[in-house]
């Protein structure tokens, strides 16, 4: 049992700092936060761009001088795509009435979704930290466990400067 004990320390003190950045990014994912509505949007925070890079694309953003960041052309690209393919929805189309219900029904299920997924990432990011903080009191584990933390923090960031 003390094995366990000790192997569950050293993952979990390693692997907390990455639990707690990709709950958060995912977090903000979920909640569309990484991205501009539209091209003539606001651009949304740097560091927000940044995170959702790392949590989708494994590297963070490359700048690119005087051009348009690559997420609103892909978005602009996306949107173009979309209104050629997409079918004539005014109130003329013949589908009034039956199309509300299953668009309501489909965006009620996607709200659940979200809200479940924002209280999962939540749930992980306060998990890990209390993980974190129970490790680091006990007199024990204490210097073992900030060396893991340290180097749950330093191991992914080296890596991402590669």
């Amino acid at each position: 049992m003390l094995l366990l004990r000790r192997i569950h320390l050293y993952l979990g003190t390693l692997f907390a700092p990455s639990i707690i950045l990709f709950a958060f990014s995912g977090v903000l994912q979920v909640l569309g936060l990484h991205e501009a509505e539209d091209a003539e949007a606001a651009q949304p925070p740097a560091w927000i761009v940044a995170m959702a890079s790392v949590h989708k694309d494994q590297h963070l953003p490359r700048p690119k001088a005087h051009t348009v960041p690559g997420a609103i052309t892909q978005m602009r690209a996306d949107h173009a795509q979309q209104a050629a393919h997409a079918p004539d929805a005014g109130p003329d189309s013949g589908h009034a009435g039956a199309g509300a219900e299953p668009d309501a029904a489909a965006k009620l299920s996607q709200t659940l979704l979200k809200t479940f997924i924002v209280l999962m990432g939540a749930g992980l990011i306060v998990s890990a930290a209390l993980g974190i903080f129970i490790a680091v009191k006990n007199d024990r584990t204490r210097r073992v466990a900030w060396v893991m933390v340290a180097s749950g923090i330093v191991l992914p960031v080296a890596a991402l400067m590669i």
